[in-house]
This record gives structure tokens, C-alpha cells and sequence, in this order.
């Protein structure tokens, strides 16, 4: 999946006993990010509907799983409560050993992006709003605080990337087609749009923003 992100938190936001047992947050919400992005209460909710537990991973390596989670949304995030399996799984007790160490020093979430908006910041060029997200797994991870090392597909340095803007098109309900027509020939290309009135609204409100940025992009 070449799409997953990855998104961290510190060390301050989980603990581990003796026994494996973690306890803390795979994500908070409604603050600005390393990588300036804002999760949004609510974000996590469709995807916990379907299942509420998620393999512990070891730095997001799918062949190296430690044990499992159960997560849930409250008013600061996305809980998580989870166990090693410290006496079956020989990384899992290195990885409580490194974590005891002060080496682990975070958790990240492996994720998709299922729906967000994008604001213009005079500070950091964009923000990006997430609303839903598709939850994969939480990782426990080394540097939790390089963010823009471990995105995926997103960002590049803090602009707003190609990828990005057809991402955003996307979330608002266009096909991949419509994305690729929009950002190289303008929002008016698309004769025969299939989505409905209020969504034409609300992507033209985001295009608007897209052409802000590649103008000053441009020096214009």
C-alpha cells in the first residue's frame, strides 16, 4: 500500500509495565503537527467501527509484529491499549528491554488519509485538516519526532506537492481522473463532473488555494 503514512507521538503519551502492557495515545487531537497536519476528533471513528484491535508493530515492519491492540476514541485521541508479547516473541522483549533503555521513544500510526481539507497558513504555506482516517497498525518506533522523514507520498520540505493537491481532490469525491484533469488544465476542464453541487463548492474552495500556492510558486 503506497499510500500509508505514518504519524508519531512521543514518548510522553505511553508506557510500558514489566508485564508488555502499554497504555497511552496512537494520536491526539486538534493540534498542529510536525507535519503540519491537524487529526480531528471523530477522525478514527468509521475505521473503529469495523474492528477495534490492531497489531502491535516493530517500526511499522509488517513481518515483525510484537503484539496487539485495542483502540478507541475519547476526547484526546485515539487510546490505545495494547500488550507485548514478551515472553512468546523475541523482538517484543527486546523492544521492552530498548524501550526501558529510553531507546523507543514513541509510537506511530500506520494510516490512510480518507477525507481532509487544506487551509491556507501564511507560517507554514498549508495545513491539512484530517477528518477520517483508515487505521492499519501502531507501531512502536525509534524517532517519533521525524515526522517528515517517515510521511509517504505527502509532503516535500512543507510544500504542497502534486501528489498532495490530487490527494486533496480525491478526498472531496473526484475520480483520479478529474484530479489529473483539474490540476493540469483548471477546474473548468471537467464537462461532465459526476459529483453534485455542494461538492463542486467545496473542491473549488480548495482549487482556489492550489492556485494560490503554485502562482507563488511561480513568483506571480
Amino acid at each position: 500500500m503506497s499510500n500509508v503514512e505514518y504519524k508519531s507521538i512521543t514518548l510522553n503519551d505511553f508506557q510500558i509495565d514489566e508485564k508488555g502492557i502499554i497504555d497511552g495515545y496512537g494520536a491526539v487531537f486538534d493540534n498542529v503537527d510536525h507535519a503540519n497536519d491537524i487529526i480531528h476528533k471523530g477522525a478514527f471513528l468509521k475505521s473503529l467501527e469495523n474492528k477495534t484491535t490492531y497489531p502491535i508493530l516493530w517500526q511499522h515492519n509488517t513481518d515483525m509484529p510484537l503484539g496487539l491492540w485495542d483502540c478507541s476514541e475519547d476526547d484526546h485521541g485515539l487510546k490505545s491499549h495494547g500488550k507485548l508479547l514478551i515472553d512468546d516473541v523475541q523482538q517484543a522483549k527486546e523492544a521492552y528491554a530498548l524501550y526501558k533503555n529510553g531507546v523507543i521513544s514513541g509510537l506511530s500510526i500506520g494510516f490512510i488519509c480518507k477525507s481532509c481539507t487544506w487551509e491556507e497558513n501564511k507560517d507554514v504555506g498549508f495545513i491539512r485538516h484530517i477528518n477520517e482516517i483508515e487505521l492499519f497498525e501502531i507501531s512502536l518506533v525509534t524517532f517519533p519526532c521525524n515526522e517528515k522523514a517517515t510521511v509517504t507520498d505527502v509532503k516535500s520540505d512543507g510544500d504542497l506537492s502534486i501528489r498532495t493537491a490530487e490527494k486533496a481532490l480525491i478526498s472531496s469525491g473526484f475520480s483520479h481522473k478529474q484530479a489529473k484533469t483539474i490540476l493540469s488544465k483548471g477546474f473548468k476542464a471537467l464537462n461532465n463532473c459526476d459529483c453534485d453541487d455542494q461538492n463542486e463548492r467545496d473542491v473549488q474552495n480548495q482549487i482556489e488555494l492550489i492556485n494560490s500556492f503554485f502562482n507563488k510558486l511561480k513568483g506571480k
